[in-house]
């Protein structure tokens, strides 16, 4: 998926039948991996799983481990931050903009 960096992705197109599969039982439609700032990986999730819009949904490899500590919760605004432990979290923009 890494070769296709930034691009979006419709999960029924994906290349590799097994990730293709394994997104789709867990009702992920699209996505879109990019890169932080500090080079870590980035994926943007489109899911059907929710009941209104959330905007935005991240899964991400921080560069530090201050936010995504295991347990971490945070808001500020229209942002949602849980932390996952081991630098991973994952964030929410429901900004309808």
């Amino acid at each position: 998926m890494t070769s296709k960096m930034g691009l979006f992705q419709d999960v029924k197109k994906l290349e590799d039948e097994e990730k293709m599969k394994k997104l789709g039982s867990l009702d992920v439609l699209a996505l879109t991996i990019t890169e932080t700032n500090c080079g870590e990986p980035e994926i943007e999730f489109i899911t059907s799983w929710t009941d209104y819009p959330i905007g935005q949904m991240y899964l991400t490899k921080d560069c530090s481990d201050e936010k995504s500590g295991k347990g971490n919760y945070w808001k500020s605004g229209f942002i949602e931050v849980w932390g996952l432990g081991d630098g991973w979290m994952i964030w929410v923009d429901s900004d309808p903009i």
